[in-house]
């Protein structure tokens, strides 16, 4: 398990707090950050953020870049956090309670077994990360929210996901519980030669994290567990409302499933006709995974074209959110989350936009 001894919980702009290890226990394999806001209306209102853009596969890969990982998680805090709880002029959010969930068990919060590496000290133990930040959250008044939000970017949507329901079970007596996957809806492609980069990954993270009993079982008893980690085999065991926010040529993605240097001919507008053949058919099973549009109250969309990825870290303010005739992934999920509409977005281009191009598409 990659986390600090101390654990900081992030009140306000001035003060810090250790938490009491010896009452929360499970923090020690997982940290957050927490900002409390004050006024009329901000007690009763939470959005929680699981953050994560890797996952740790194999111990000796990741041992010897330790430092680095913790270096990364530590910048993220300091220049993610003001995107991610949106700026004052988003009226909607920006005044909420915000939980900012550290990511530093590298396996979606889904391990947990008892095996610890001699050499390197290592606990694999991540699926007790929610639990124990949830305890700590309703013992200083989560449970009185009246709207709460799970939301998880990039790797970080698979737990948002996995928790969904859970995290809405937790709150019996909150009108509004809702949850947000930005980019991190990655498909099972049917070319088993594209497919194999990220079953490779989920193969991985069960073997080295036993993420298998944390994955629902109404999954798992119908496919290998290593599918159970694909979204479209995922929400489906989803009851609670549930947005997806991405592109449909997501920077990691096509990066993992078409090939490596994808984004280069995209950017440099130089690509062939084969490779705009391969981006077409890549889009069409990528909208061919995403939930049906026969009910957008319960599953909301917001698919663009620019090949990007991690929204909420760069694009979710009013100057750098993408457009979509005229409409935002941010204004999209705010009138779908407060249901006022219920947004089933997706834009027309089949094949991907530049990010150094025009943010309207």
């Amino acid at each position: 398990m990659l986390c600090q001894k101390e654990q900081y919980v992030w009140m306000d702009h001035l003060q810090h707090t250790i938490l009491n290890l010896d009452l929360a226990k499970e923090l020690e394999i997982g940290l957050y950050n927490f900002r409390e806001e004050h006024g009329a209306q901000t007690s009763q209102n939470a959005r929680i953020v699981f953050w994560t853009r890797t996952w740790v596969l194999q111990i000796l890969r990741i041992h010897g870049r330790f430092k680095e990982f913790i270096a990364r998680i530590r910048l993220q805090i300091q220049v993610l956090v003001d995107f991610l709880f949106f700026y004052v002029k988003y009226a909607d959010f920006y005044n909420w309670n915000k939980v900012f969930v550290r990511y530093c068990d590298g396996g979606a919060f889904t391990g947990d077994v008892e095996y610890v590496d001699h050499v390197t000290n290592l606990h694999f133990r991540g699926a007790r990360i929610f639990e124990a930040v949830m305890e700590d959250l309703l013992a200083k008044g989560l449970k009185n929210a009246k709207n709460a939000i799970l939301a998880g970017s990039s790797a970080g949507g698979y737990p948002t996901m996995l928790y969904c329901d859970h995290f809405r079970s937790l709150l019996p007596n909150t009108p509004r519980v809702k949850c947000l996957v930005d980019s991190g809806y990655f498909i099972h492609v049917k070319n088993p030669m594209q497919a194999s980069g990220f079953e490779k990954i989920y193969n991985s993270l069960l073997t080295l994290h036993g993420s298998t009993k944390a994955l629902p079982k109404s999954c798992t008893s119908k496919m290998n567990p290593p599918l159970c980690f694909f979204p479209e085999n995922m929400q489906q065991h989803i009851k609670t409302p549930l947005f997806i926010a991405m592109s449909a040529f997501d920077y990691y993605q096509i990066k993992t499933t078409i090939d490596p240097n994808a984004d280069r001919c995209v950017e440099n507008r130089t690509c062939t006709e084969c490779q705009n053949k391969a981006f077409r058919e890549f889009r069409s099973e990528f909208l061919s995974a995403l939930p049906i549009s026969n009910n957008p109250k319960l599953r909301g969309v917001f698919i663009d074209s620019v090949i990007h990825h991690s929204a909420l870290s760069y694009r979710w303010t009013p100057e750098n959110a993408i457009l979509i005739n005229n409409l935002s992934a941010p204004k999209a999920f705010a009138d779908w989350y407060f249901d006022r509409k219920y947004w089933y977005v997706i834009d027309k281009h089949d094949l991907p936009i530049p990010t150094t191009k025009d943010r309207r598409t």
